[in-house]
This record gives structure tokens, sequence and C-alpha cells, in this order.
């Protein structure tokens, strides 16, 4: 994994800065963009005083395999979208994230084993009623 810090000389560029370079630099590759972002989040918020940021610190799991994801699909008959396993196998599997941080993958599987395959009622196309 690259690190930001690895990329500009200390204090040549703020956090924002080096956000827009950042996409600049990766416009589409979005697993490159966000491991190089998570530590600009750290830089930012060092005292972690953000919303429960001081139980994840800005820290990700390792990824997981991407056997057990489709292990976990074959089971239970669900497809996960292709970005979510790209971040459960490149970028962590759980950890930071907004609010309490991302639930590491084993740790929510069977909770959802049983509805993961439903359709779901949310969709793209719903109106601000709907």
């Amino acid at each position: 994994m690259c690190f930001i810090s690895n990329l500009f000389p200390k204090g040549s560029l703020t956090p924002a800065q080096a956000r827009l370079e950042i996409n600049l630099a990766y416009p589409n590759y979005q697993v490159k963009r966000v491991q190089l972002k998570l530590p600009l989040a750290l830089e930012i918020d060092k005292k972690f005083e953000l919303f429960a940021s001081d139980r994840h610190k800005y820290v990700l799991n390792p990824p997981i395999a991407l056997a057990e994801i489709e292990k976990w699909q074959k089971r239970t008959g669900a497809q996960l979208p292709e970005d979510f396993i790209l971040f459960l196998t490149q970028i962590g599997n759980g950890g930071a994230g907004p609010y309490y941080g991302i639930a590491r993958f084993e740790d929510s599987e069977s909770r959802y084993d049983q509805t993961a395959a439903l359709p779901s009622i949310l969709s793209p196309t719903m109106s601000d009623q709907e």
C-alpha cells in the first residue's frame, strides 16, 4: 500500500490539495484513490474528534480473500456489488469508515444469510416520494 506521505513531501500540500492531486493522478482507479485518501483523514483529524473516529482510528483491517466472499455468495444466492467486493479484497475488510466504521465481513455475513438474496426495495430510479 502506498501512503500519501510518500507521495508529497511533508508540508508541501494541504490535505485538500493532496486530495485533488490524487483525483487527478488516478481518475479511473477508485481503489487507489481510497487507499491514498484514508491517511488524509487521519491527518485532518489527528485528535479523533469526529464521531467514533477514536474507535477505528482511520485504520483498515487486512483485505479478505475473494474465495471467502464467493463461498458466502454461493451459500446465500446473493451477489455483492463489484465495487464492494473490490473494497473488501483490495482495500480492507472493515475498519475505518463512517460513524463507528465498517464491520468486518465475517462479523456481519451470517446476520444476512437468509435475506441477502431478496430483491431490494430501493432503486436508483426511485422518486423522492418513494
